[in-house]
Parts: structure tokens; C-alpha cells; sequence
């Protein structure tokens, strides 16, 4: 009996980290003539708590379409997600959807995911600096969010570190953003954007500005409450994007700048953040 349970110890240790609660979306994809659709299929979320309760950061990723039986086949945690086709022949590709993957122990298809997000999802309202998906090139202008910010003012949309302005250097429509007056992100730059999308009651503050003197040697700023967590604070000075642990420390609703990144007099600081929730 001893060995009998050693034996289904060593079983369990051997499994998978992190396969349980996943679903797999399995389909063939045909065009009308009944050939394989080829391809991939780009799906992008929103941040989300999985079934127990773990976060899942947003994000988008390709996956492949084989022009085969079953030649899509992905594995996800159960959230909500929009799937973007990029495939042949001609008249395979539908529109974008939206797909709401359900726990399953087996594989589902296409057909049982798609549809529009139920509330009943535990979806986050808040995104938190995300990577906008598009070319950095110096030529293209659109990028997309992996999400809509709901409110559209929410976002905050970040060029190397720089607070962008909307209607000045971008538009959004939607979940696109589309840069403007000669501002093109190019090869080697860092986009990113915070925002949120919608409102679930928990507590956010947008734009605030932190109290204490600029004076130049004044290292101390006060916010008008704790970021809850931590990491959601956004400082930015004079419009640059400040790094925590570098530029600052945070503890409580006490920032404390480093001897380099003293404000000065003149400088604007402005903070957003949420006090609550994930």
C-alpha cells in the first residue's frame, strides 16, 4: 500500500502546471468551396480573473490555422476575447468577433464561443500598461488597443515614456488609435497605454496632482489617497512617464523622488491610479 501511494504522488507531480481549467477552441474552417482555410488568428484580451481567481494580464498573441480538419485549435483560461482572421483563399476570412470561452474539460468550437461578452464574466475594468498592437516603422500611424476605454478620456497613451495628447498628437475611435501631426511612432520606440473599460465600482483617481512644495530641493509629494495596488500609480512630470523604484519610491500616499528627479519649480506633476481592486 506504501508504494502503492508513492506511486500516485510522483503521478501528480508529473502533471501539468497550470493545464487545469483551460479550454481548448477546436474547428475546422472552410471557404465556399469547401477547400481548408490557412492562416492565423490574432486574439487579444483584455486583463481578466480567470475561474480561480488568478489575474491574466492582457495581451494578444497569433495562433495558427492549418488548412486541415481541425486545423484551429487553441488553449485559453475562460474569458473574453476578439479574434482577428487573417487567412485564405478569398471568403474565408470573417469579420472580427468576439469569443467567450466557457470552462470545458472538453474541446468546444467555434461555434460555442462566439457571441457578444456576458456581464456575467469577471472581466477587469482597468488596463494597465498595455502594448498597443501595430508596426513601429516611422510610417504607420494605427495601432490597436486590445480593448476600448470606456470612458474614451481614461486613456493614457505614452511615447517613450511621454504622456501623448488626444486631439493633438492622436485619435481614438473605438480601440483604435491613430497618430497625427507628424507624431509616427518608429522602429525602437515604446508605446504604452493605461486606461479603463467601464466602471465596476471601485474607486480611481484620474489626473491628480500630488501636494508639496516645487522648490527644487522638496523631495516629498503627498496623493490624495493609496494606490491600490501600488503598481496602478501612472506619475508623470511635465508629461514624462516616471519609473517607480528609479525616478520614485511610493509608500502609503507618500512619494519620495530620487536625488535626480527632484522637481522643480514651474514642473507639473500629475498622478492617476485606482485605490482598490486588482
Amino acid at each position: 500500500m506504501k508504494m502503492k501511494w508513492l506511486l500516485l504522488g510522483a503521478l501528480a507531480l508529473c502533471a501539468p502546471v497550470g493545464a487545469q481549467g483551460l479550454t481548448t477552441v477546436q474547428d475546422s474552417l472552410y471557404a465556399a468551396d469547401g477547400r481548408y482555410c490557412a492562416g492565423a488568428v490574432n486574439l487579444s484580451w483584455p486583463m481578466f480573473l480567470a475561474p480561480d481567481g488568478r489575474t491574466v494580464y492582457a495581451g494578444n498573441w497569433d495562433y495558427p490555422i492549418a488548412a486541415a480538419a481541425n486545423g484551429l485549435s487553441v488553449t485559453l483560461e475562460p474569458g473574453q476575447y476578439t479574434a482577428t482572421y487573417n487567412i485564405t483563399p478569398t471568403g474565408c476570412a470573417p469579420a472580427a468577433e468576439q469569443w467567450v470561452v466557457p470552462a470545458s474539460a472538453t474541446p468546444v468550437n467555434l461555434a460555442s464561443v462566439r457571441g457578444a461578452p456576458s456581464s456575467s464574466t469577471s472581466t477587469l475594468v482597468f488596463v494597465d500598461n498595455s502594448v498597443p498592437a501595430g508596426t513601429l516603422n516611422g510610417a504607420n500611424t494605427v495601432f490597436t488597443l486590445p480593448s476600448t476605454p470606456n470612458p474614451a478620456l481614461s486613456l493614457n497613451l505614452y511615447l517613450n515614456g511621454m504622456l501623448m495628447e488626444a486631439g493633438s498628437d492622436y485619435t481614438l475611435a473605438a480601440a483604435t488609435v491613430t497618430f497625427i501631426n507628424g507624431v509616427v511612432p518608429g522602429a525602437g520606440d515604446a508605446l504604452l497605454a493605461s486606461y479603463r473599460t467601464g466602471s465596476s465600482g471601485v474607486a480611481s483617481v484620474d489626473n491628480s496632482v500630488p501636494t508639496g512644495t516645487l522648490n527644487g530641493t522638496n523631495a516629498v509629494f503627498t496623493l490624495a489617497s493609496a494606490p491600490s495596488p501600488a503598481l496602478s500609480l501612472e506619475l508623470y512630470r511635465n508629461g514624462l512617464r516616471l519609473a517607480a523604484g528609479g525616478d520614485f519610491t511610493l509608500s502609503g500616499s507618500t512619494v519620495t523622488f530620487g536625488a535626480g528627479a527632484i522637481p522643480q519649480p514651474g514642473d507639473a506633476l500629475l498622478a492617476s491610479y485606482r485605490t482598490g481592486g486588482i
